[in-house]
């Protein structure tokens, strides 16, 4: 465990936390039933490149078909 005085002069730029969580892992490959996707941001407004969001939605829609997501 840190001392408390070390750790009373730790600048927060040099804050480096690490997780003592240790779970087994359970992967989620997708929704275990339909799900709708209702409120989805696509927009150029929303990067700082001015790109959108989703290079190719056809590609997203993929991905979302595959963990049983509809649009």
């Amino acid at each position: 465990m840190p001392d408390p005085d070390e750790l009373r002069d730790l600048p927060l730029r040099e804050f480096r936390p690490r997780s003592r969580l240790r779970v087994p892992r359970h992967p989620v490959p997708g929704a275990s039933a339909p799900v709708v996707d209702a409120h989805n941001h696509l927009g150029r407004w929303l990067g700082t490149d001015g790109d959108w969001t989703a290079a190719d939605v056809g590609e997203l829609l993929d991905v979302m078909d595959a963990c049983n997501v509809a649009s």
